[in-house]
């Protein structure tokens, strides 16, 4: 690994990157009832901790079209967000500041990615696993209206 050398006056080209194709909003919001879709991961970054998964937000007033999904991030908060102990299918409650990422795709296209820092978790309820019910266990009810 030697060091290269250039000519005077030509001097290599970098590709820098760019932040404009981030979109920030700079006042925290609150999500309700978003649903954990991945394991949380929770590592070290550096000297300090990080700690990132991936929700589902249910339609609001505001866009009742589609669910959203939220790459949620969080490095203050790494530690508390950690103890939480989510899992896929927790349903919760979260508060920070939410950013999208616009990425041009090859073939000319743009996919949105909405990322979320988060601020607070709450976990109104763990998600109970629904067991399916036996024949003996169903009662049927017949009306004969004839």
């Amino acid at each position: 690994m030697g060091r290269q050398e250039h000519e005077p006056g030509n001097t290599p080209t970098y590709n820098q990157l760019s932040f404009e194709d981030f979109e920030t909003e700079t006042h925290e919001i609150a999500l309700f009832n978003c649903v954990v879709a991945t394991e949380p991961i929770y590592k070290k970054e550096g000297k300090s901790y990080e700690w990132h998964c991936t929700v589902s937000a249910p339609p609001d007033i505001f866009s009742q079209e589609h669910e959203t999904s939220y790459e949620l991030h969080a490095k203050q908060y790494a530690k508390e967000a950690h103890r939480k102990r989510l899992h896929s299918g927790d349903v919760i409650h979260i508060t920070g500041i939410p950013w999208t990422q616009t990425i041009a795709l090859q073939g000319g296209g743009t996919t949105h990615i909405h990322h979320f820092t988060v601020a607070t978790i709450t976990l109104p309820a763990r998600h109970k696993a629904v067991l399916p019910l036996s024949g003996e266990n169903l009662k049927h009810t017949w009306v004969d209206n004839g």
